[in-house]
């Protein structure tokens, strides 16, 4: 899974890179961010299953 999401990031990153778009530049900005509370959430939800077994 985490591996996934990095791919993703990778990829957002890559048309980042390739776009002179401003509206498209921020909602990849944007999509990074939610990709890194996503990431966050995984791993707290990680956490507390190991401290719950």
């Amino acid at each position: 899974m985490l591996a996934k999401l990095q791919r993703i990031v990778t990829q957002l990153f890559t048309r980042l890179k390739a776009t002179s778009n401003g509206e498209e530049v921020d909602a990849i900005c944007t999509a990074i961010r939610a990709r890194g509370d996503a990431y966050n959430a995984l791993r707290c939800a990680g956490s507390e299953l190991e401290m719950a077994n």
